[in-house]
């Protein structure tokens, strides 16, 4: 049977031997090869395989080589449509850290054979082959391109780690993974947020008639939520799930008879329609009551605790209670039941003026205002480089954000699950790397180290 009647991975990259093919014949999925090391007809070829309705995903992996190669100009054209039809695909594309740091010059890069199936004389031709480095005019072009097409590329240091991020790869497509999502102990909502995603599955699997699977875990320092889900759901819908989730929960507690309307219009009988709309009406009233009283706790308890802090630094020990209060309120985010998704693994806060506590130095307001923030997103426990690193991510992540941010939380909490963490540091660099010029270097390079660092690379 051929790719077009039953779906399949694509493996793309140099050589044949190069992934953990043998997960997937575990896992009884089909899978197609094709090399990079290949004249541009045969690109040609890999676009039209990308472009088959069949093919559920990529898996790739780029050389220092495969870089000058996509740099040169009988190659530049069709490189930029290979990774536009890429970006179209669920994708995990590779590259060795040194091809992106050139932290190494290799002379007399290998020829490159123009055929379909590659093979190496000598360990020294294969090294050759894999870690040449590019030129860094050549490393620019590329990343732009890829940059273009709307690929991330996540950067590898062993054979084993390449290994370890496909297979994490391939079980969360296989198993259909909509989304996952990182809540530390202590954040603010947290308890809420549980029972908030508990009540989105239900809507999912009542109310949508999706077969969605929630699973996750918990460690010391925060809890996991995963979703898994069929195939009438894809990843990227899940935002406009949890909006049309959030805009319906909203109607129950406001209008119950348009939100059991809306039902009846889905195909659901009115008891049930009506059973549903109480029940979630009930809830969504609960949720919202019980985030009021959260917020007005925590807020209680950092403002009794500024109080008492601001009058050993204030120089005439006088502080007003009522500028205190309004500068807590202005620090704590407002949240209901129905928050947008990112809102449940990111909880912003407020930024407010430098002038609202006035009796104190801008150095000691800077610093009461980042342990009100970090008392709210319950970060209070992480070092500095992951908080310098979760303000990058917040202004810098864009879309990612949540994602991004989960992925500093798992790589700090060492009882999250090795593969995430390796899965989340790939991503970590891999941001970090994008960021390019828009930091100072040496900041990066700082963070670059405490990623590494924390898997003990």
């Amino acid at each position: 049977m051929n790719g077009s009647q039953r779906p399949y991975f694509l493996l793309i990259g140099t050589d044949n031997r190069e992934f953990s093919d043998s997960k997937l014949k575990v896992s009884g999925a089909r899978y197609r090869r094709k090399s990079l090391y290949s004249d541009a007809a045969n690109w040609e070829k890999i676009i039209e395989i990308l472009e088959d309705p069949s093919l559920t995903a990529v898996i790739g992996k780029l050389t220092g080589n495969i870089f000058n190669m996509m740099a040169a100009l009988r190659y530049r054209d069709v490189a930029a449509r290979l990774f536009a039809a890429i970006g179209k695909k669920p994708n995990l594309i590779m590259v060795h850290k040194q091809v992106l740091e050139g932290e190494e010059v290799i002379p007399e890069p290998l020829v490159v054979a123009i055929d379909d199936d590659l093979t190496f004389n000598s360990s020294e031709e294969f090294r050759r082959a894999f870690l040449a480095v590019p030129s860094p005019e050549v490393r620019t072009l590329v990343l732009q391109m890829i940059s273009a097409a709307g690929v991330s590329l996540l950067p590898y240091t062993t054979n084993a780690e390449m290994a370890t991020l496909s297979g994490s790869f391939i079980d969360d497509h296989e198993n259909n993974l909509l989304f996952r999502i990182y809540v530390p102990t202590g954040r603010l909502y947290a308890s809420e947020a549980d029972r908030l995603l508990s009540l989105f599955h239900d809507w999912l699997t009542q109310v949508g008639r999706h077969s969605v699977r929630q699973d996750g875990y918990s460690t010391a320092s925060g809890h996991v939520y995963e979703f898994y889900g069929d195939e009438s759901l894809l990843p990227q819908e899940m935002s406009r799930q949890f909006s049309d989730f959030s805009a319906f929960l909203d109607l129950c507690a406001k209008d119950p008879d348009t939100a059991e309307d809306e039902l009846r219009a889905k195909g659901i009988e009115r008891v049930s329609a009506s059973s549903i709309v109480t029940r979630y009406g009930k809830s969504v009233r609960r949720i919202n009551t019980d985030l009021r009283h959260e917020r007005e706790s925590r807020m209680l308890a950092i403002r009794h605790r500024l109080e008492s802090e601001l009058l050993e630094l204030s120089e005439d020990g006088a502080v007003s209670s009522s500028d205190v209060e309004a500068w807590v309120d202005s620090l704590t985010p407002v949240a209901s039941a129905t928050i947008p998704m990112g809102a449940i693994s990111s909880i912003p806060a407020a930024r407010v003026s430098n002038g609202t506590v006035v009796t104190i130095n801008q150095q000691i307001f800077h610093g009461l205002q980042g342990s009100v923030v970090q008392n709210i997103q319950g970060t209070v426990n992480l070092g500095a480089e992951a908080k310098e690193l979760l303000e990058l991510i917040s202004t810098h992540g864009g879309d990612n954000a949540a994602s991004l941010e989960t992925s500093v939380h798992e790589l700090e909490d060492p009882d999250a699950r090795q593969a995430d963490r390796l899965s989340a540091r790939a991503k970590l660099s891999a941001f970090l790397l994008r960021l390019g010029g828009a930091i100072e270097s040496a900041s990066i390079a700082a963070l670059q180290k405490y990623v590494e660092s924390k898997l003990g690379v």
